[in-house]
């Protein structure tokens, strides 16, 4: 008996374990960036240096790492880089709704511009449909880059996605101009721990 019981319990251990890997390393939908800068009235592109706009939703605990991970490139290229954060906010949700710690958080890093976007407009209008999910464009409007910059789930740590963004903005050579992103989908509530907003 004792051996079926400590047999059924490693079976839901290692089945729990693999689903846990699997999440950690399932990334969000791939959409679309416009190869063009598109004329938005709520950011505009910097004509002497690249942009770069990330999109985040506010309650994501996979987030987390993305922010450190823009905190960290950031310290490789903070002259070359306009950076632009976006946190969704449902229009049916106050603004407070959105002003969590990593909105907080995002808004400490020096240079950094942190907005609020209003059911995922802005997001849309740049391809982006997952948490963590970044775009770079050229002083010239032209696209650069667009995904992840972490390489799993709440993993920081040297990933593809943030040494493509230092290359392009730094003009050394970019081995990706593409990456996953991994996070909660922006559209959807996050089915994980939500962050707290004290």
């Amino acid at each position: 008996m004792r051996i079926a019981i400590s047999t059924v319990w490693l079976l839901a251990v290692l089945a729990c374990g693999l689903f846990l890997i699997s999440l950690d390393n399932s990334a969000g939908p791939q959409a679309m960036a416009g190869m063009e800068f598109p004329k938005v009235q709520e950011v505009q592109l910097d004509s002497h240096r690249c942009t770069l706009l990330l999109f985040a939703h506010p309650k994501c605990p996979c987030t987390r790492a993305t922010i450190g991970e823009l905190n960290r490139l950031l310290t490789r290229c903070t002259t070359n880089v306009a950076v632009h954060v976006f946190f969704l906010r449902p229009s049916t949700e106050t603004e407070d709704w959105s002003q969590t710690d990593l909105w907080r958080s995002a808004g400490s890093i020096p240079g950094v511009q942190v907005h609020l976007d209003t059911d995922g407009a802005i997001a849309a209008t740049f391809g982006a449909s997952t948490s963590g999910d970044a775009v770079l464009y050229s002083s010239h409007g032209k696209l650069l880059f667009h995904g992840g910059i972490t390489a799993g789930r709440g993993h920081e740590g040297d990933n593809p996605g943030a040494s493509a963004i230092v290359a392009f903005a730094t003009g050394t050579t970019a081995t990706f101009n593409q990456t996953p992103a991994y996070g909660c989908q922006l559209q959807k509530q996050c089915n994980v721990a939500q962050e707290t907003t004290q």
